[in-house]
């Protein structure tokens, strides 16, 4: 604060405080050690309003990340001598927040209760007392998009998208209601299936073996990873220890058949820089590495 004296300007400087302790009142499901790891502020920390707000903010979203939306929290200061504060966190938990109920806009090719079966998020049931997963977590319904996806990839449908996962807060703020809302697009089956290299002296009709999809057959991305396990396995096993198999597919939306063309290439190189040995109390070293198939400085295989 400055006071204009005349020709003389005085400014009062008034320090911020520094925090002596922190403590906790109310807590019942979360430790303090967890919530004090998360805050800005800490004992012979310099105390400031803008960092208080910040961690009660803090302390709320920890809260909703254990589904506790209800959870409210009452910072109080207690001032000391030698310009020094105590700040006492009154905490009010509340319960867990529950998915009450989950449900989907736009699936026509499978019903609600089959792709519930598909989520980790479920409905709350009173009996199902031991059970967390239906107690509503944000990262858990990202999750579950995923798991949608993937089952819909599974099962043929590459035009499958999400176009929302909707969480709305119920009025007695003690569940959700999930609504997911999908576009399934059409089913596909496999069309041609080719392996194309770009190594030298690697001959792509030899690995034709190691193909797990066939055509006419439901596209599957679990199958196209499968293949690519394999086609990895083979070809390093040929002696090519660098190598990157990328699944190239042609789409075809009025015939409804994927062509997929697996072309190897030449990956990062890697080596071997160093192996360790643990545990081996009554071998030596040089024992063990003597069955080794790969020394220090070889090509990671």
């Amino acid at each position: 604060m400055g006071i204009d004296r005349g020709d003389i300007l005085v400014v009062r400087v008034v320090e911020n405080p520094i925090v002596n302790r922190i403590a906790f009142e109310g807590l019942d499901k979360l430790e303090e050690k967890d919530l004090l790891a998360e805050m800005q502020l800490r004992p012979r920390v310099v105390y400031t309003r803008s960092k208080l707000q910040a961690d009660v903010q803090r302390l709320l979203d920890i809260y909703k990340r254990n589904s506790r939306f209800a959870a409210a929290i009452e910072p109080k200061i207690i001032q000391l001598d030698q310009n020094r504060v105590d700040i006492v966190f009154e905490v009010k938990e509340g319960e867990a927040t529950t998915v009450s109920k989950i449900t989907f806009v736009g699936n026509r090719q499978y019903s609600d209760s089959t792709l519930r079966s598909e989520l980790v998020s479920s409905e709350y049931r009173w009996y199902r007392f031991w059970a967390s997963d239906d107690s509503y977590d944000p990262d858990r319904v990202a999750f579950d998009r995923e798991k949608l996806r993937r089952f819909y990839l599974k099962q043929g449908y590459a035009d499958f998208r999400i176009q929302s996962a909707v969480a709305e807060l119920a009025p007695d703020r003690k569940s959700f209601y999930l609504t997911f809302t999908v576009e399934e697009g059409q089913r596909y089956k496999y069309g041609k299936i080719n392996v194309t290299s770009q190594l030298k002296n690697l001959d792509p009709q030899t690995l034709n073996k190691s193909l797990t999809t066939v055509s006419g057959e439901w596209y599957n991305t679990e199958e196209i990873e499968a293949t690519i396990e394999k086609l990895t396995q083979q070809v390093g096993d040929l002696g090519y220890a660098f190598v990157d198999i990328q699944p190239v597919t042609n789409r075809d939306p009025q015939g409804r058949v994927i062509d997929v063309t697996f072309d190897v290439r030449e990956g990062p190189k890697a080596y071997v820089e160093r192996i360790d040995v643990s545990g081996n109390i009554r071998t030596q070293d040089r024992v063990l590495r003597r069955e080794f198939r790969l020394v220090e400085g070889d090509a990671f295989n």
